[in-house]
């Protein structure tokens, strides 16, 4: 479908904050400012959660004066991620905020907690406060901040409703989260947002609200696919599944199907790797030609030189991997020039297509219509 017909172009309405690409996490981060005096923070857009979120002063997780990790509580992080072990993100790059320094703070009084599929925790208290992040002004927002915790940086939470923290269990209920506020609050005219990454280790990344832009995608087609639900089949998708129809890897320019089984795919920002269904994942590690004797602290280690990509077709269309999904170890942790590669195994019956997938594509999430259009 031609974009014209079916997206809201670029206009005064339109609100856009930066993204910020460091090499050393992968991830994409932007700077949010809380509380009537303004402190400023990184956080990760996340587009996995639904709830926003920071890292709370004196988190018993992370000693800010010493800059380290607690030792007795890394055996919390899961060796499935890049915060394994000692290879943590370090507390003094952690952002953290100061609840008794903002004058303009208010206690909901409720505990707030959630756990992810990596195994990070947050656990704190739920607050409200001023947000404030480019043009955009929040007031009496409503967020959590973790005082335990083992992440290091907070979640701009772009998720759906259905996916908040607060919908579930017996009183369950939703609230107005980040992209409904700026709706509802008059800001951007539709619950719609789009994600150019930009390149890694760049300050060129776009997350605009309300909005496309349609010269950062290649050509003048956006395809678009419905979300998926993978939870309940009776209701409405809470999260950003779509269904991927055939997946390739490509080690040194040489194709090899994954599968070619129809696999829902979570569009994941914030997962730092690309994480495959334990079956695929067995195929995809043989077929890359690595073995069990390979694994440095749960990662498979191989050649820099490999050149491992991915090309995802979602049926109908394609996106080639632009970039390797290796991450360089320091040579003082193996001798050699080595790299991890930047996929893992989960528990799941779905892929999470995380940070490195979004190098590669221009993502336009439509929250009312739960579709995602790709190009």
């Amino acid at each position: 479908m031609p974009v014209e017909e079916k997206f809201i172009k670029r206009d005064g309405s339109a609100r856009e904050l930066d993204l910020y690409n460091q090499a050393y996490s992968g991830l994409l981060n932007v700077i949010i400012s809380i509380g009537k005096e303004g402190q400023d923070m990184f956080f990760v857009a996340d587009t996995g959660l639904s709830d926003i979120w920071v890292v709370a002063q004196n988190s018993v997780y992370c000693d800010i004066e010493n800059g380290t990790t607690p030792a007795n509580h890394t055996a919390n992080i899961s060796e499935n991620t890049f915060a394994f072990k000692n290879h943590a993100l370090p507390c003094y790059l952690a952002d953290v905020f100061e609840v008794d320094y903002s004058t303009s703070i208010v206690s909901n009084n409720t505990d707030f907690f959630t756990q992810f599929y990596d195994y990070t925790f947050v656990s704190g208290t739920w607050y409200q406060d001023t947000i404030e992040a480019g043009s955009i002004i929040i007031e009496k927002f409503n967020f959590g901040a973790a005082r335990e915790t083992n992440a290091t940086i907070g979640s701009l939470s772009l998720g759906l409703e259905g996916n908040e923290i607060t919908n579930e269990g017996d009183y369950a209920y939703t609230y107005e989260n980040f992209p409904d506020k700026l709706k509802n609050s008059g800001m951007i005219k539709r619950v719609i947002y789009s994600i150019y990454a930009g390149k890694i280790d760049t300050e060129d990344g776009s997350l605009l609200f309300g909005a496309v832009e349609h010269s950062r995608y290649v050509g003048d087609t956006l395809y678009t696919l419905p979300l998926v639900n993978v939870n309940n089949a009776s209701g409405d998708p809470a999260e950003f599944h779509v269904t991927l129809k055939n997946l390739v890897v490509s080690v040194n320019k040489t194709n090899t199907t994954i599968t070619s089984d129809r696999y829902a795919a979570l569009l994941n920002t914030s997962a730092i790797v690309t994480y495959l269904p334990k079956n695929l994942f067995s195929d995809f590690i043989k077929k890359i030609g690595l073995s069990e004797s390979q694994k440095y602290y749960g990662m498979y280690i191989t050649d820099c030189s490999s050149g491992i990509s991915f090309s995802y077709d979602f049926g109908g269309f394609k996106i080639e991997s632009l970039n390797d999904y290796l991450f360089e170890i320091d040579e003082s942790e193996i001798p050699g020039a080595k790299c991890a590669v930047t996929t893992s195994s989960n528990d799941e019956k779905y892929l999470v297509l995380g940070s490195g997938f979004f190098f590669s594509a221009y993502v336009v999430f439509d929250l009312e219509r739960l579709e995602v259009s790709i190009a």
